[in-house]
């Protein structure tokens, strides 16, 4: 979130409306954006117009792609008259995601739904890197958040059933404004995010490890090989067994009431 103001006082210091679309570190949008139907559609957008997106997955390599279903509201036409970064600061509370771009009031939003330029997402690109990310992102909402949350609910968030792909004939070609070259040029593909498991170390050193014991984070051969190897109770071994046998039935009906008693205690 910090980031993010950051570059919404840049925006601020440009006169006029505003068209600002929120891309994280981790994304592009594809190529040829710029010769679509929706980028005219922005280009002659009014002020107080939502753009809604979609994201491209790639998942282990540069060919297998998910396309997700769900339009994200990633986009905005801000009137002259907004101060994006004192708006961001009355909206942004959340602990560990930041909202893209901050919210209009809704009854003076319209929403347009773009569905030729995709936000390419290369977070599972590298698994084991997005794993780590995972662990962490669980480790530090459970540092940031002041009442408890459930194990489970943290898990079911962050773990998902492996996913149905599709495998393109050609890698999947990125925007990258004034480089030349394939997307494997441009894209780091062996980061672990060794900073994730640093940052965990840190919490670790800081807080103890009893709060975290009921995250399943600790099978994590990265954790292992900083000595980051607490003796996990039995009640959470057996309740991360459980977890993991269930997470392709998570949404049935029996698994949910399951679930609803397991957060009574873990």
């Amino acid at each position: 979130a910090a980031a993010r103001l950051l570059l919404f006082n840049e925006v601020d210091k440009i006169e006029g409306d505003k068209i600002v679309l929120a891309l994280d570190a981790d994304e592009f949008l594809s190529k040829g954006f710029d010769q679509t139907e929706g980028w005219k559609r922005i280009l002659s957008s009014q002020p107080n117009e939502l753009f809604c997106f979609r994201w491209l997955n790639v998942y282990g390599n540069l060919k297998n792609v998910i396309l997700d279903d769900r339009y994200m509201e990633w986009g905005c036409h801000f009137p002259s008259n907004v101060r994006i970064s004192e708006l961001y600061l009355q909206c942004e509370k959340r602990s560990v995601h930041e909202m893209r771009v901050p919210c209009l009031p809704s009854g003076e939003v319209s929403y347009v739904e773009i569905d030729d330029i995709q936000f390419v997402h290369l977070a599972r690109l590298n698994l084991a890197r997005q794993k780590n990310k995972e662990d962490f992102y669980q480790v530090s909402t459970v540092a940031k958040l002041k009442t408890n949350i459930s194990a489970v609910s943290l898990f079911r968030s962050y773990h998902q059933p492996e996913p149905s792909f599709l495998t393109l004939e050609h890698e999947i070609e990125l925007y990258a404004p004034g480089r030349e070259g394939s997307v494997a040029g441009l894209v780091k593909q062996d980061d672990y995010g060794m900073y994730y498991i640093d940052e965990m170390r840190a919490i670790f050193l800081r807080d103890g490890f009893a709060k975290y014991l009921k995250l399943d984070i600790w099978e994590n051969r990265f954790l292992k090989e900083k000595g980051l190897c607490p003796k996990v109770p039995l009640r959470y071994r057996w309740l991360h067994s459980y977890l993991r046998k269930t997470q392709d039935r998570s949404q049935k009906k029996i698994t949910k009431a399951i679930d609803k008693l397991l957060k009574l205690f873990c």
